[in-house]
This record gives structure tokens, C-alpha cells and sequence, in this order.
């Protein structure tokens, strides 16, 4: 397996500052690792070393998933509250559609499931369910 490598810990220059990662994602376009961490702060990296490319701060709590296409970089956390959509209180995931740069999935601790427009920001499907989508509950 030549060319690949191991990177054992990744951690903030100040350790004054430094958090735990929450969230990870690979850019499928450009050579970097997109990573979130419990302050609400995504950052990429690029290259062997995993350099600091770029930072910024997306949330006041931790960032739960990352999803990166060609144009955006779109994150949830649970006090992601962009509109005052009651659907949206705790989304736990998310994922594409079939329809991969322009729509979303997403669910959490309510009783539906959403899908987003990401260019609009607009929820424009519901998917009702009896029970919580993204529970804390064990299956039994």
C-alpha cells in the first residue's frame, strides 16, 4: 500500500484552545479534510501534515455531521435554528438525495423527516413518521 500513511492525533497549535473533534468529512473535489469540533468552530486541512487551510466559526454548540459538495459546505448542530421552522428544533443527520447537490434529507428527535432545498434554504418535503426519526432509544 505505498502512499498511504497514518495520522495518529490531529490537535490545535494553542492547546490553550484546543477542542475535540464531533464531526469529519472528506472534500469529494479539492484535497481536504473538513473537520468540526465541540465549540461549533469547522475548519479544513490540507495536505500530509493536515494543515490548517481554513476556519470559521458555524455554531454556538458542537457541530454533529458535515456534508461537502463542489459549491457548499453545510453543517447541523443541534442549535442550528436558521429559520423559525418548528420542524427543525433537533435535527440529529442528514444526507443527499438522489438529487445530490441541490436537496437534502434531514431528521432528528421529532416525528418527520425533511427534505431542504440547499440553494433556497426552504423545507419542501415532509415525511411523517409515528415515532421519533433519530432517537436516543434503543431498538428492541
Amino acid at each position: 500500500m505505498d502512499g498511504w500513511f497514518e495520522v495518529r492525533t490531529t490537535c490545535d497549535a494553542n492547546l490553550n484552545v484546543a477542542s475535540s473533534i464531533s464531526a469529519i468529512a472528506f472534500d469529494p473535489n479539492q484535497e481536504l479534510l473538513w473537520t468540526g469540533n465541540d465549540k461549533g468552530r469547522i475548519a479544513s486541512l490540507f495536505g500530509s501534515g493536515l494543515h490548517h487551510y481554513t476556519s470559521f466559526r458555524a455554531h454556538l454548540a458542537p457541530v454533529i455531521q458535515i456534508l461537502v459538495n463542489d459549491r457548499d459546505v453545510i453543517s447541523l448542530s443541534s442549535a442550528n435554528r436558521r429559520d423559525c421552522n418548528e420542524d427543525t428544533t433537533d435535527l440529529r443527520c442528514m444526507t443527499y438525495t438522489t438529487m445530490p447537490d441541490s436537496e437534502i434529507l434531514a431528521a432528528g428527535k421529532q416525528h418527520n423527516m425533511l427534505v431542504i432545498n440547499v440553494a433556497r434554504g426552504t423545507v419542501v418535503k415532509k415525511v411523517e413518521s409515528e415515532s421519533e426519526i433519530c432517537g436516543d432509544e434503543e431498538i428492541k
